[in-house]
């Protein structure tokens, strides 16, 4: 269930796990203006603002949303994807 702060919903993941240890401090946030649940998902209309952070090793980022997305769940496996191989395997 995300939070509303500053007139967005903010959903985050600071559990992040790689090889199944946890990554202390590591987090994805993604921010939404709306949304709406439907099967369980949550589902973004293609005029809904978006904005992805990251903190990776105590550095704060944003994750480029260069494509649209029809969900938040489709943006956080993105993201998490970018944060993978972007952070621990080095992968371009």
């Amino acid at each position: 269930m995300p939070i509303k702060d500053e007139g967005k919903f903010i959903f985050v993941n600071d559990t992040i796990r790689l090889n199944n240890k946890h990554n202390k401090g590591d987090s994805i946030k993604i921010l939404v203006s709306d949304y709406k649940v439907s099967n369980g998902k949550h589902i973004l209309s293609h005029e809904v603002a978006l904005l992805c952070k990251l903190i990776v090793r105590g550095e704060k980022m944003e994750f480029p949303i260069e494509t649209l997305f029809t969900s938040v769940e489709d943006l956080y496996e993105k993201a998490s994807e970018y944060y993978k191989n972007q952070f621990y395997f080095g992968k371009n």
